[in-house]
């Protein structure tokens, strides 16, 4: 009798209200990548939650693309793994592979730490070689900033050599803005909160390939590509490599000044 009663007061507290708590966002399971198993079948444990998609596999995942690039086409010289500036053959020197969550490259509290006066950025990457369909992601792990609001991501390239598009996505794969534009560099941004982000950079159509330089900022406010408020939607249109608040065009040619350089600095003529 006991048990009968326990049973039924069970069910009639489920039929009450059950497990839902309002306060628990909706989004993947969290999990530890050492349990066995970590997740349901199909799924892997990326950042704490399980996830399955595109952002898992080597050669699925693309960013939309918003205009083509119908101008004139120079060669980049990226046809095989060893002219790729992020592959080594030495493991611990080599980027590579990246092109997975599970494989993302980690960045450094040089990148995640919000309001930085001298942004970092990394320098001799490339989507490549030339077939590979390859995509490069970079992990910020802002869970340990409780008053971030906003993540900026862009690239410089030019867009002769190689059209490439860049993502920022979240925990659980899903692309949170993107810019999938057709000119030189690339820029997006996104609101964001404590919690763990991806960068995904991709060529053109996960066809065309080339190299590029990176630059991620976080900030305690909303901030975005050119000072534009994050939308979390597509950026197409502020694709210029400038951020909160600048609009300049990075010189490939000699500067003058590091205002010719947006993020970067002017020494001795060249950006660096």
């Amino acid at each position: 009798m006991k048990s009968y009663l326990v049973g039924t007061a069970l069910l009639g507290w489920l039929a009450a209200g059950g497990c839902y708590d309002p306060d628990i966002p909706n989004r993947a399971f969290t999990c530890a990548a050492n349990d066995s198993p970590a997740c349901p079948d199909g799924m892997s444990c990326v950042a704490g939650y399980c996830m399955s998609g595109s952002a898992l596999t080597t050669q699925a995942f693309s960013i939309p693309k918003v205009l083509h690039y119908n101008g004139e086409r120079m060669n980049p010289l990226l046809d095989t793994e060893a002219s790729c500036p992020d592959y080594s053959a030495t493991t611990s020197e080599s980027l590579e592979p990246n092109n997975t969550l599970p494989l993302a490259t980690s960045l450094s509290s040089m990148f995640t730490t919000p309001d930085r006066k001298n942004p970092a950025k990394l320098n001799k990457l490339a989507i490549c070689p030339t077939g590979s369909k390859d995509v490069d992601f970079y992990q910020a792990d802002l869970s340990s900033y409780g008053n971030v609001q906003s993540l900026v991501a862009s690239i410089d390239y030019q867009v002769a050599y190689g059209d490439l598009d860049i993502a920022i996505v979240g925990a659980d794969g899903v692309i949170l803005s993107y810019d999938g534009t057709a000119v030189d560099n690339g820029c997006t941004s996104s609101a964001v909160s404590a919690g763990v982000y991806f960068v995904a950079v991709v060529g053109a159509d996960n066809v065309d390939v080339n190299n590029y330089t990176l630059h991620v900022i976080t900030s305690t406010s909303a901030k975005g590509c050119s000072g534009q408020t994050p939308d979390g939607g597509t950026d197409g249109g502020h694709a210029d490599g400038g951020v909160d608040g600048s609009t300049c065009q990075p010189t490939y040619g000699p500067c003058q000044s590091n205002d010719d350089c947006c993020l970067d600095s002017c020494t001795l003529g060249s950006c660096n």
